[in-house]
């Protein structure tokens, strides 16, 4: 699998964020999961540049899932560890 393809997944991801007609995704925690899988099985840090830019275009229960792809803590999960 190419780094390539990682990154339009993940992308393709923010698209169908913003275009969905229901307050949260099917199968999120999944989709979740997988990305994981590859960037821990694949791509390593090499997409953390890439990943932060992406995910601050996804919906706060996204952000807070894939807060580590990135590697760092997004504005929700801050937030929610304050509480």
């Amino acid at each position: 699998m190419k780094m390539f393809n990682f990154f339009q997944y993940y992308r393709m991801l923010a698209k169908v964020d913003r275009e969905k007609t229901t307050p949260t995704l099917r199968h999120m925690d999944t989709i979740c999961d997988l990305l994981y899988h590859v960037k821990y099985q694949f791509t390593g840090d090499s997409i953390r540049a890439d990943a932060e830019k992406v995910e601050r275009e996804l919906s706060p229960p996204l952000q807070l899932r894939l807060r580590f792809i990135a590697g760092r803590q997004s504005a929700t999960a801050a937030t929610q560890q304050k509480q």
